[in-house]
């Protein structure tokens, strides 16, 4: 994930952003605050019914 990020001012690349992703997902990422004193991590997480979705996921990182 850390190509998405400028590395100047260490906040989301936006035209990085919205060449790769549909405008309303980059609103989503760009609501995920930059962390750069931690490691990136593969990690999914399941819902209450014991599914795995991207907007799950979505939801998870938004409330960190």
């Amino acid at each position: 994930m850390d190509e998405l990020i400028d590395p100047i001012s260490e906040k989301w690349d936006v035209p990085l952003l919205k060449q790769v992703f549909w405008e309303e997902d980059v609103q989503l990422i760009r609501s995920v605050h930059v962390h750069l004193d931690m490691d990136d991590i593969v990690g999914w997480h399941y819902d209450r019914k014991g599914l795995l979705s991207v907007k799950y996921e979505y939801k998870v990182h938004r409330d960190v």
